[in-house]
């Protein structure tokens, strides 16, 4: 019984002496080797840049067995599921790019035998990939519309206006020179939408007062997007428009170095078609009526301005159309007297602005001007006729008048034939307006005299010059 139980347990021990044998791995692992691909760079901080579609061929060996097949992996290889099998020994592979220069890509691949075991050390490519090209956006004009409460508009571009609540559909369109457009990125009011490729438009709006920017941009297959032509922008709110009526413009002055109450009246007419411009004179106070109208909202005030050297705002008032500036002076609307020093240009034009602003607070942006000067020039007429004198000492008369200023406190100038122009001066006496000059009995013969009046502005407005041609005898 004893021999029989011996037996028995050499038997067991030997059948698992036979178990422990079956259990070991005599299949070796298969070898990967990519074969071409993009050139390994001895430096791992400057690996290889290539086109971002690159042609990878690979294959395996293996030493008691055959390559089935190949599982392969770009970049993450962590997630089991990155991990894609194939039986071809080469492929075209579409790296993604850098929106800006290029991009790190790290490519895996290792060959699976004829039982399934898998190469532990799969082969690798590391580089970068790049775009040519990245894709472009353009905007359709010839579809975009706007719906407002007067219908539909087709043929918006970019950086036109439409009326306030305006509901604006843009549409766009968009290619890649190097590859092809997979998809659409839109922004407006800083919400991102993503756009498959076939989706190219989106509805925005409605659209309060002011300016309103959509901002399309192209994906492409490298994942490259646009940098440009995306921009569309939208103005909301229509500008005031506003017209000043040149026939209304009118100054007033007193003048108390005349005689008994004296007021100047400057009624300006401008023909229709003519030129624009007048004089204000100096220290005048100026009226002058506008009209003025919005398509999308009431006008409820109104800035106007003088000058290009003051650029400040000079009124600003609330009320309906055709107003006339300022307060009254009996029937007539007139605004605070102009002072010196005024910031006007008396030598060139100054343009008269109004501007209006509507409900939504928007201001004119490009309203007409009426250019006018400043200061009315003072007037000079050589009164002495005689044109003929003797040598010495010769006297010539002449007289000076201001329409906006006292003209005893004019100066003159003069000028003899090709000689150094002599002042501006003030004469001795107000009333003997007249220049003194000596000539020698050697210079006989023909001689020009100009003379010029200056008032308080002296060079910015003289007066245009009179002329006498005279002669000397020995």
């Amino acid at each position: 019984m004893a021999a029989l139980l011996a037996l028995s347990w050499a038997v067991v021990m030997a059948g698992c002496e036979r178990d422990k044998s079956a259990q070991v791995d005599r299949n070796r692992p298969p070898d990967t080797f990519i074969t071409e691909g993009p050139e390994s760079s001895a430096d791992p901080r400057r690996p290889t840049q290539v086109f971002y579609q690159v042609h990878l061929y690979w294959r395996g060996e293996d030493v008691d067995g055959s390559v089935a097949g190949f599982r392969f992996a770009i970049d993450d290889t962590t997630d089991p599921s990155s991990w894609s099998y194939t039986t071809k020994t080469d492929s075209v592979f579409r790296f993604s790019a850098g929106e800006v220069g290029a991009k790190e890509h790290l490519f895996l691949i290792r060959a699976v035998d004829n039982e399934g075991k898998q190469d532990a050390s799969p082969d690798t490519a590391r580089f970068e990939s790049f775009t040519v090209a990245p894709p472009t956006v353009a905007y359709d004009t010839t579809k975009i519309a706007y719906t407002n409460a007067d219908g539909s508009f087709v043929g918006l571009s970019s950086r036109d206006t439409v009326l306030v609540n305006s509901t604006v559909t843009l549409f766009w369109t968009g290619s890649d020179a190097d590859g092809e457009v997979v998809g659409w990125e839109s922004i407006f009011r800083n919400q991102l939408i993503e756009h498959d490729r076939n989706d190219t438009t989106r509805t925005i709006g409605p659209l309060a007062s002011g300016e309103h920017e959509l901002t399309v941009r192209a994906v492409d297959d490298a994942g490259a997007k646009s940098t440009s032509g995306g921009l569309f922008v939208v103005v909301s709110n229509f500008d005031p428009k506003t017209t000043i009526d040149p026939a209304s413009i009118r100054s007033r002055v007193v003048r108390p170095w005349l005689t008994g109450p004296d007021t100047l009246l400057e009624i300006q007419h401008f023909p229709p078609g003519g030129p624009v411009q007048d004089t204000i004179p100096f220290g005048a106070s100026l009226a002058f009526d506008w009209d003025s109208e919005d398509r999308d909202g009431p006008v409820v005030s109104y800035t106007w301005s003088l000058g290009f050297l003051s650029g400040e705002t000079m009124g600003e008032h609330i009320n309906t159309d055709s107003l006339v500036v300022c307060e009254f002076q009996g029937d007539d609307l007139v605004c605070d007297t102009v002072s010196v020093p005024l910031e006007m240009d008396q030598r060139a034009r100054n343009p008269l602005v109004v501007r209006g602003k509507d409900i939504y607070n928007r201001s004119e942006g490009n309203p007409i001007p009426v250019n006018l000067f400043y200061n009315l020039p003072p007037t000079v007429v050589i009164a002495d006729s005689v044109n003929s004198f003797p040598a010495g000492t010769i006297r010539v008369w002449f007289q000076g008048d201001d329409r906006d200023s006292d003209p005893r406190n004019l100066q003159y100038s003069y000028r003899l034939d090709d000689n150094s122009e002599v002042g501006p001066f003030e004469l001795d006496e107000p009333e003997s307006s007249f220049v003194q000059f000596q000539i020698s009995p050697a210079e006989f013969g023909a001689h020009r005299l100009i003379v010029r009046a200056f008032d308080q502005s002296l060079s910015d407005r003289p007066s245009v010059p009179d002329t006498l041609d005279f002669s000397v005898s020995p």
